[in-house]
C-alpha cells in the first residue's frame, strides 16, 4: 500500500507543465525558424528522411546538368557531322566525275586542288573541340 500525499499531485502536474512547456518551445522555434527540425538530435529520424531527400535532389540536378551538357555536345557533333557528310557528298561526286575519262588535264587539276582542300576541310570538321575544350570525335 502506498501512501499518497497532498504534495504528491502537484509535483506531478508541475512536472507534466515543464514537459508541455518544452515541447512548446520547441514547436514555437520551428515556427519562428520556419524549419521542423532545429537540430539533428531533436529528431534524428526525420532528420535521416531529410538528408536522403536532400541526397536525393542533388542526384537529379546532377543528373539535369548532365543532361544539359550531353545535349549541347550532341547538337555540336550533329552541326559537325551534317558538314562532314555535305563534303565527303561533294568528294563522292568529284570522283564519280573525275573517273568517267571526258575531263581533260587541266579540268583534272581544278578537281584535284578542289579534293585537297575538301580534305582538309574534313580534317578540321572530324578534329573539332567542344565549347569545353575536348574533341568531339575523338581527336
Amino acid at each position: 500500500m502506498q501512501r499518497i500525499s497532498t504534495n504528491m499531485p502537484m509535483l506531478d502536474n508541475r512536472f507534466r507543465m515543464g514537459e508541455r512547456d518544452v515541447r512548446m518551445n520547441q514547436v514555437q522555434k520551428g515556427i519562428a525558424s520556419s524549419r521542423a527540425i532545429g537540430d539533428l538530435r531533436d529528431a534524428p529520424v526525420d532528420a535521416a528522411h531529410v538528408t536522403r531527400l536532400d541526397s536525393a535532389g542533388k542526384r537529379v540536378e546532377k543528373y539535369l546538368e548532365n543532361v544539359d551538357y550531353v545535349r549541347g555536345r550532341w547538337s555540336q557533333a550533329e552541326g559537325y557531322m551534317n558538314e562532314a557528310v555535305t563534303i565527303v557528298q561533294r568528294l563522292r561526286e568529284l570522283s564519280i566525275q573525275g573517273a568517267t575519262g571526258t575531263y581533260g588535264p587541266e579540268d583534272m587539276n581544278y578537281m584535284a586542288i578542289e579534293v585537297d582542300s575538301l580534305l582538309s576541310e574534313l580534317s578540321l570538321v572530324v578534329n573539332a573541340k567542344g565549347g569545353d575544350g575536348q574533341y568531339l570525335f575523338a581527336g
